[in-house]
């Protein structure tokens, strides 16, 4: 009984941890173009937008103001990613902490497996996490999400 019970513990966490990957996944997916595309300004010099504001008047910032509500779609969607791959995340350690009080329950000879299962699920987790806060690092210091 303890093995079925078991099987079932980690396949739920199972579960979550790849809910979390892929949360994570998709969060770096839709920051890769944002990530690109800062770069290949940055090469051609990202200045070169700052001349026709200057000169332009009304016209020089009916662009601007479409660029700039372009940024906050973006903005926004980058940012509902992160809640979601960060609430994915949050709802994976949780879940590890609670199925670890629930291994102990179980035979010690059943538990030491499950223990290790889980320890293998916690550092998919941890590994998740540490591409998440790379990319939010990157992110904050080119200014994309303010």
């Amino acid at each position: 009984a303890d093995r079925i019970q078991s099987r079932g513990l980690v396949a739920e966490v199972e579960k979550q941890v790849a809910m979390s990957e892929a949360a994570v996944e998709q969060f770096l997916q839709a920051m890769q173009p944002l990530l690109k595309e800062s770069d290949e300004e940055a090469k051609e010099g990202g200045d070169t937008e700052e001349a026709p504001k200057a000169e332009g008047g009304e016209e020089g910032e009916a662009p601007k103001d479409g660029k700039a509500e372009k940024e906050e779609v973006v903005a926004a969607a980058v940012k509902e990613a992160e809640k979601e791959a960060t609430r994915a995340l949050t709802g994976s350690k949780t879940m590890l902490a609670v199925k670890r009080v629930a291994s102990k329950r179980l035979a010690e000879s059943v538990a030491k497996s499950v223990t290790e299962e889980l320890d293998a699920l916690q550092t998919r987790t941890d590994v998740a996490q540490q591409k998440l806060l790379a990319v939010k690092k990157e992110v904050a210091d080119k200014k994309y999400v303010k």
